[in-house]
């Protein structure tokens, strides 16, 4: 992490969560911030509904060509919830969805530590290979 990172992740752990989510999105969205939230993203502790924020704002444009925002919000919350935001936001394109799969497959079945976990998961991946057949 850079050090101007570290001095923003450093402020923004100091405000509530809502607070530090809503600012986050308002400069990832704009073109003034210069700074990678996403790595910022695992070093703050998230409520749930800001869990749900990040998510659906770094996730709108699914599927990216790396897996670092799945990697960052997998961080942040559990595997089923990850699974949840992402059932809403499915690309309908089957170049699109194999390359979510590609990177997410992995990354979410590690993750899984609970049945509830392996379930909505699970119902995700074969949504994602029936989408893609």
């Amino acid at each position: 992490m850079s050090p101007e990172q570290r001095s923003e992740c450093e402020r923004l752990r100091n405000l509530p969560s809502a607070e530090a989510a809503e600012y986050i999105v308002r400069m990832s969205s704009s073109d003034e911030g210069t700074i990678d939230y996403v790595s910022i993203i695992p070093h703050i502790s998230w409520g749930r509904e800001e869990q749900f924020r990040l998510g659906r704002h770094f996730l709108h444009d699914i599927p990216h060509a790396s897996d670092r925002a799945y990697r960052a919000l997998i961080s942040i919350m559990p595997a089923h919830r990850l699974a949840t935001i992402i059932s809403g936001m499915l690309p309908r394109k089957i170049k699109d969805i194999s390359l979510l799969g590609y990177y997410l497959k992995p990354i979410l079945i590690d993750a899984c530590t609970t049945q509830k976990d392996r379930k909505t998961v699970m119902a995700l991946l074969r949504e994602i290979e029936t989408i893609g057949e």
